[in-house]
């Protein structure tokens, strides 16, 4: 079963980056992409090496946000 990384902090990206035997660093890389440029894909992130986005392809998703409340404008 692999990883869901949304929703986990950058601590906790750190732990999973060197869980795979990378810098803790790569943890605050993929943050960064998840939550500051929305990213939806291991591929674009182009400051990862590709064999660390085929790896993270193997062993996680990004996972998607769920709606937790909608609201509905009667207007």
């Amino acid at each position: 079963m692999k990883t869901v990384l949304l929703g986990l902090d950058t601590t906790e990206l750190r732990a999973f980056a060197q869980s795979l035997g990378e810098p803790a660093y790569r943890g605050n890389q993929i943050a960064a992409w998840m939550y500051q440029h929305y990213a939806r894909s291991f591929e674009v992130m182009s400051n990862l090496s590709k064999a660390l986005r085929a790896r993270l392809n193997e062993v996680a998703d990004i996972g998607r946000s769920e709606v937790v409340r909608e609201q509905r404008s009667r207007d």
